[in-house]
């Protein structure tokens, strides 16, 4: 797999915009190094994506100096990543960090790093897959899935998928609380032996990886744990539906907090109520119930 780095010198004021709209063209990563004094972030994407991304990039940043035109213009240098040293030059900003309350973050490499006094370690190398566990999404996932799976008395009978499973981290969380039963699914040949490598290391091997589409599970699942993007949300609102058990939680992620109508008056018609959500930044986890009765109302 071939990928693509994109150097952005961005004002304080709109780094927050432009991180989001970076997530929204598919960076699979976006970092800023500790300590940063130049306001450079570092975004990185598939080749096969790269006309449309500096097209659209182009025209987001055009528009944000016409509504900023006292702020210094966002700068943008394009490098090839080759596959041999992408991983290295992410290192530099993938650092040892409190996760949530209870996870924190140990990447792979840095053996010296101690974990603070009852915290779980998640121990990461992002491969090729990245997923790193940084973005607000994926916190926002985590804290969500860590109070779901306090509410089952009975963790040794519970059965979740996470969807879209990239590095693997919602799947290693979900096995730390103690859940005995959990499969990750993912699309990408990629991602799947990049989380397997994850389960490894964090002596999670029980988990079931694979790239098995969503459409060819078998249920019933007492969470489904998904952080993708909304038109995925949408286009797989059955395949949750049947997938999940009545009173079964359904956790979404990777969606910004300005898309939350259109999600619930997608998922409400297929009997998924919902619970709540919680925000960071512009991002947005949201958790359903699926009604016991079914969408005919049998």
């Amino acid at each position: 797999m071939q990928w693509f780095e994109i150097n952005l010198n961005v004002p304080d004021a709109l780094k927050e915009s432009v991180v989001n709209r970076l997530f929204e063209l598919g960076a699979e990563g976006v970092s800023e190094a500790e300590g940063n004094t130049d306001g450079t972030i570092r975004a990185f994407f598939e080749e096969k994506h790269r006309g449309q991304v500096d097209s659209e990039l182009k025209v987001f940043l055009e528009s944000v100096a016409e509504i900023f035109p006292e702020l210094p213009r966002v700068k943008t240098t394009i490098l090839p990543v080759e596959t041999s040293d992408w991983a290295d030059r992410y290192k530099q900003f993938y650092t040892p960090q409190k996760l949530t309350r209870l996870f924190f973050l140990k990447p792979a490499w840095d053996t010296g790093v101690e974990v603070p006094d009852g915290m779980l370690p998640i121990v990461m190398e992002p491969g090729q897959a990245f997923g790193t566990g940084l973005h607000a999404s994926t916190r926002l996932c985590m804290r969500m899935l860590e109070r779901s799976i306090d509410t089952h008395p009975t963790l040794s009978t519970l059965r979740l998928v996470d969807v879209g499973t990239g590095t693997g981290i919602l799947a290693i969380v979900a096995t730390k609380l103690g859940v005995k039963q959990v499969i990750a699914i993912d699309n990408d040949p990629v991602a799947v032996t990049t989380a397997r490598e994850n389960f490894a290391k964090n002596d999670c091997a029980g988990i079931e990886a694979s790239e098995a589409p969503l459409s060819t599970l078998p249920g019933p699942f007492d969470i489904i744990v998904s952080n993708i993007l909304l038109e995925t949300h949408k286009e797989m609102v059955a395949d949750y539906r049947r997938l999940l058990a009545p009173g079964g939680q359904l956790l979404l992620s990777g969606l910004l907090t300005h898309q939350k109508a259109e999600l619930l008056e997608c998922f409400k018609p297929h009997g998924f109520v919902l619970d709540g959500t919680e925000s960071q930044q512009e991002w947005m986890a949201i958790s359903f119930t699926r009604r016991d009765a079914d969408i005919t109302g049998n």
